[in-house]
Parts: structure tokens; sequence; C-alpha cells
């Protein structure tokens, strides 16, 4: 199974050091240790250190061990762009979200959703005219262009996850579609995923259009052979589609 991040996070952990510390100490005391969780390689937790800046910079540490129910942690000095000092006892620590954090977020998102997988592990494909769906008819989408790589990974209705050498990937895999209208709001109808046709691995999402002209749903699956998309819909509507189908784990 791959970790996807190592990075603990707990709601309203803060508390004082119980006494003072150089500037080179790597082990840290407070009675509120105690309410953080287990943590050993390669998981860590970032805790700030004088996070209102009273006796000086404050400063970002990274523990890298801790024991369930210890007052003390073992940590990394001088993180995040930040220096290492003395810190009297009684100074205040807080565990915090970090611009680290929210970089690492930023990143994660923009290698999911603006660049294929590893291997050519997911494809993003679309249409460039409006397809007609008749009410009450379950029908297929007809895909015509795609993002990355045109031709790689898709015939107009499937798409493969493709390991480079013809077969299909393995793994946890994200679907997100979107489909645009001209002109209607509200609940249209439904859209079907299918990752391969058996019944575990076909999954029924609501559309519902905005006042901005479209809806988005997401759905996961797992080890899919193809993805294809449908849509239901609950009166006749020329829509265009968009599916983005990604591995995001193994």
């Amino acid at each position: 199974m791959t970790t996807i991040a190592t990075t603990e996070y707990r709601n309203f952990l803060s508390g004082t050091l119980s006494s003072g510390i150089t500037n080179v100490a790597t082990s840290i005391s407070s009675a509120g240790f105690a309410s953080l969780p287990s943590i050993a390689a390669p998981f860590y937790m970032w805790i700030v250190l004088d996070p209102a800046a009273t006796a000086g910079n404050p400063e970002v540490v990274k523990v890298t061990a801790h024991t369930a129910a210890s007052t003390t942690v073992t940590v990394v000095r001088a993180q995040q762009d930040t220096g290492n000092r003395t810190h009297a006892g009684g100074i205040a620590w807080t565990h915090d979200v970090t611009a680290t954090d929210l970089q690492d977020f930023a990143s994660g998102l923009n290698t999911l959703w603006n660049t294929p997988a590893i291997n050519r592990q997911g494809a993003w494909v679309y249409r460039t005219t409006s397809q007609s769906f008749t009410s009450g008819v379950d029908t297929q989408v007809t895909f015509n262009a795609e993002r990355f790589d045109s031709g790689a990974w898709f015939s107009s209705t499937t798409i493969v996850p493709d390991d480079g050498f013809g077969g299909s990937v393995p793994g946890i895999y994200v679907a997100q579609i979107r489909v645009f209208t001209n002109g209607a709001t509200g609940y249209i109808g439904r859209a079907k995923l299918d990752g391969g046709g058996l019944s575990e691995t076909i999954q029924y999402l609501p559309l519902t259009i905005g006042s901005d002209g479209y809806c988005t749903g997401m759905a996961f699956f797992t080890d899919p052979t193809q993805m294809s998309a449908s849509l239901k819909l609950t009166s006749t509507l020329n829509c265009l589609v968009e599916l983005s189908f990604f591995l995001i784990g193994a």
C-alpha cells in the first residue's frame, strides 16, 4: 500500500514548555505533549515554539518520536526556514497547519489534476461539441478529445489504465466527471461511472447544475479495468462532458 502522507495532524493541541531548552536541544518536555499521538518514523508532526513571538522569532520543529501519553518529544530543530534559539520554561507552543503543509497539498493537487500519472496511468478526456442526451435514456458519453498525448489512453467511449505496454494497472483511482449545460439548472438526472462492467465497479452520481452552468461529481475505484461514463437525464439536453481518471495509490 502506498503511503499518501506521513504528517500527523490533531485539533486543538497547545501548551507551555516545562523547562527551558538550549538552541541545540532535541528533547523537549511539556505536560501538553501527553495529548500528542504516538509518533515514529516515517511519521512526524509539526509544532511551533513561541508562536506569538513573545521572546523572539517563532521556531518550527519537527516531532519525530513520541510515546503515547509521554510528556517528552524528540524533535528536529529549525524547520521551514525558521532559526533555532533558546526558549525559556513556560514559553508557549502550538500544533498548527504550516506553510509547508499547504504547499505540499497544493503540489499534490497540481500533480493529480494537471499531469498524467506515472506510466500513463490515467487520462483526462472531454467533448469539444455538445452531445445530445434523450430524456430517460441511459446514453454513453462519446469523447472526442484528450488533454494529454492524444489517443494514447482512450477510444471514443472507454479509457483504459495503461502501463505503457497495453496492460491495465491495478490500484486506487479517482474519477471526476463534469457536466456542462446551456441554460438548464437544478437537478437534471444522474451520471453512471463504470470501472469495468462489474456491479461493484459501477457508481452513480446525481447531477445538479448550479447557476454557473455545470456540476462536478467524484468517485473512487479499486483495480478498474477501464472507465466509461453515461448520463440518464430527466429531460432531453445537449451537454458537454469532461472526465478525468487518475491512479492515486497502489
